[in-house]
């Protein structure tokens, strides 16, 4: 900003006033079973909730494009677009559209606060066999769900918090309750330490030979992560395009849902709000070519968020949730290792190791 510039027209980051840590409330019952001295199984229900996290939060919406397409119903009451000319709350966004933001004084503001929350709850499961014959080991699994309003007060422009801040920026909690980008509900591991029962003391050669052996082995499976579909900002005037822009790069606005069932990639675009399905089209032929392409709601999985389809599900904001339930890859892992430990004398041994990472693959 020049000298005598007025620091308002640039991109604020703050920190809320009341700034604190968050704070947790766990809970939790379980029960033991021992079967042997050396078998346990053991259950138990964990839970917690995790209040005042952290999260990013648009400080001063621009109000323009919501009243331009009808949707100042959207806007709370009390709060008025910024109408004074020369004003960084009524400058030009970043792609030359009108701003009208709520407050004159600034443009861009993002605010730190502790306004998100998290919620777990977990049936965790685990039986463990201890030096049984020469076998160790444990098997566990644990069905959980999480969800919170926001996963980090960063995006990841992939899994987990693909975009960090809210879609509607007056509606920033339960708006914005879905899963978690930490939620992952199956998770199975299992280890296995198993010491080879032959020439175990390691008398004379051939012992110290073929004794000393053991194998190991583990197992981990665990669900994909869950991530938002993203979609780049400047198709809808009703969304927050500066602010988007500006701070994440993907738009905040999400899109419309189609079928469940059609392939992931599969993409429509509207043409026309006054058509019974929109006008639904190819969007990538639409958006990249300029060719209208007609398709079915059935055969695409999201529909485009932009000013017709906005017109013709009458609201600026997607009706997807923030992280719906779509999930990258599973993991699903062995490991394998296998030592032999030659007792030289009382106090000195050597050994060899072989590891295999991710054996089957």
């Amino acid at each position: 900003i020049p000298r005598g510039g007025n620091p308002g027209f640039r991109n604020f980051t703050q920190v809320a006033e009341n700034f604190h840590e968050p704070y947790v409330e766990n809970y939790s019952l379980g029960i033991q079973r021992e079967f042997t001295s050396r078998a346990v199984l053991e259950i138990r229900y964990v839970g917690n909730h995790e209040i005042g996290n952290f999260q990013t939060v648009n400080a001063n919406p621009e109000l323009a494009g919501l009243v331009a397409n009808g949707f100042s119903s959207f806007i709370p009451a009390g709060v008025t677009p910024c109408t004074t000319v020369g004003t960084p709350g009524n400058a030009a966004g970043i792609f030359g559209e009108p701003t009208d933001r709520a407050n004159c004084n600034f443009t861009n503001v993002r605010n730190r606060t502790n306004t998100a929350f998290s919620r777990y709850n977990g049936l965790q499961s685990e039986f463990r066999v201890a030096a049984w014959h020469g076998f160790s080991g444990a098997a566990s699994f644990t069905y959980s769900k999480t969800l919170d309003n926001t996963s980090e007060i960063f995006g990841t422009n992939s899994g987990g918090n693909s975009v960090a801040g809210a879609q509607n920026p007056f509606d920033i909690g339960a708006g914005e309750k879905s899963l978690s980008g930490l939620d992952f509900p199956k998770i199975a591991s299992l280890y296995v330490i198993y010491d080879l029962p032959f020439y175990k003391s390691q008398h004379g050669l051939l012992g110290k030979i073929l004794g000393g052996y053991q194998a190991n082995a583990t197992y981990r499976y665990s669900s994909g992560q869950v991530y938002s579909p993203l979609t780049l900002p400047g198709f809808s005037s009703s969304c927050q395009l500066s602010f988007d822009a500006s701070y994440y790069g993907p738009s905040t606005c999400r899109p419309f849902l189609g079928n469940p069932a059609a392939p992931i990639d599969a993409v429509g675009g509207c043409t026309n709000a006054a058509a019974s399905d929109c006008g639904l089209a190819d969007w990538t032929q639409l958006s990249v070519n300029g060719v209208v392409v007609p398709v079915s709601k059935s055969s695409v999985h999201w529909i485009y968020n932009e000013d017709v389809a906005a017109q013709f599900f009458k609201t600026p904001y997607g009706n997807t949730s923030r992280n719906p339930g779509v999930r990258g890859q599973n993991i699903s892992a062995v490991n394998f290792s296998m030592f032999k430990t030659t007792n030289l004398n009382e106090r000195v041994s050597f050994r060899l190791e072989a590891q295999v990472y991710n054996l089957f693959n």
